[in-house]
């Protein structure tokens, strides 16, 4: 009798445990050749809203397809254990059909922009190998998020991108590189704090290349 309580005791403890881990967050990183591939990032625990960490709303988007078809719709960018995708509902097809809910996918499109109340483009997104990159944050250095929306949290921000250089996983080394010499930056990457640090160093740059104003006479 005391074994078999001692059984369910160990059977219960690791159930409750299950219940309580993090779950895994999809994200995606560049190969030498520019394109994408998925891989599992840490952090997890940042993003319980849905099993691969997406808190995307829907909103209006216009789809460029492969073959150069453009199409607007309602959509949600989801993902799976593989990739992101666009889902949404086909109302020309009947309720209890199956195929009312429809998915794009990354590998058909050549861009997706997401519209704002008067049909212009806010964000714009390039497609990847499982997902579209859109800039979250645009400046002399932009950064990139698996995610058009307005407001993410800084570990969804994959890319960086020093002007017209290439794209390059946002990593401390990496914003460190790009931010260098910029100590007001610099302190707020030491605390972390990676989007501030970028609209920091984008601020300064701005400063620096605007006019001098003219001097009284």
């Amino acid at each position: 009798m005391k074994k078999i309580v001692i059984l369910l005791f160990c059977i219960r403890s690791l159930f409750a445990h299950a219940q309580h881990a993090p779950m895994p967050n999809y994200s995606y990183t560049p190969k030498p050749d520019y394109s994408f591939s998925n891989f599992v990032a840490m952090n997890a625990m940042f993003h319980n809203y849905r099993y691969y960490g997406t808190v995307s709303q829907k909103h209006k988007f216009k789809v460029l397809m492969k073959d150069s078809s453009t199409l607007e719709l309602v959509a949600k960018i989801d993902a799976d254990s593989l990739t992101r995708y666009l889902v949404y509902t086909d109302r020309s097809v009947k309720r209890s059909d199956s195929g009312r809910t429809k998915r794009i996918y990354p590998s058909q499109t050549l861009s997706i922009s997401r519209l704002d109340k008067y049909g212009t483009d806010t964000y714009t997104g390039i497609p990847a190998d499982s997902c579209w990159l859109f800039p979250a944050i645009k400046g002399a250095l932009t950064a990139y998020a698996a995610l058009a929306e307005d407001e993410i949290d800084d570990s969804f921000l994959l890319y960086i991108q020093k002007g017209d250089g290439p794209l390059v996983r946002l990593t401390d080394d990496n914003l460190e590189a790009s931010i260098k010499d910029n100590e007001k930056a610099e302190r707020l990457l030491k605390k972390k704090k990676y989007s501030r640090a970028i609209i920091k160093f984008n601020v300064s740059e701005n400063e620096r290349a605007a006019p001098a104003a003219p001097s009284g006479s």
